[in-house]
């Protein structure tokens, strides 16, 4: 007699239910010194705000994925002082926050 799989159900014990997943996208990836970066170097990328598109080494870092490589940021390095530059002026020359608000 010869015994039939069952082909809907997965065999528990074959695999490893805590195993590290490896994302698609998580391949892409390049070092800045010792700082691992997602994407390739030689990629191009698009300012959200000037609209010039630049290589990967125009863009600062913006935060950790999953595997521990930084995201690059929307902006520019060039952009990106520019609001900050902004930013940091006007806070410094504001008028004081009142203690009631009269609204």
């Amino acid at each position: 007699m010869e015994i039939k799989k069952n082909l809907n159900r997965r065999q528990y014990w074959g695999e490893s239910t805590n195993k590290k997943r490896l994302w698609k996208h998580h391949g892409d990836t390049h070092y800045r010194g010792e700082i691992k970066i997602a994407g390739n170097l030689g990629d191009l990328k698009e300012c959200a705000t000037c609209k010039k598109t630049l290589p990967a080494m125009a863009y600062a870092t913006k935060g950790l994925r999953a595997d521990g490589a930084y995201y690059l940021n929307g902006m520019c390095r060039e952009c990106k002082s520019i609001i900050n530059r902004e930013s940091n002026y006007v806070k410094k020359h504001a008028p004081p926050k009142p203690f009631f608000c009269e609204c």
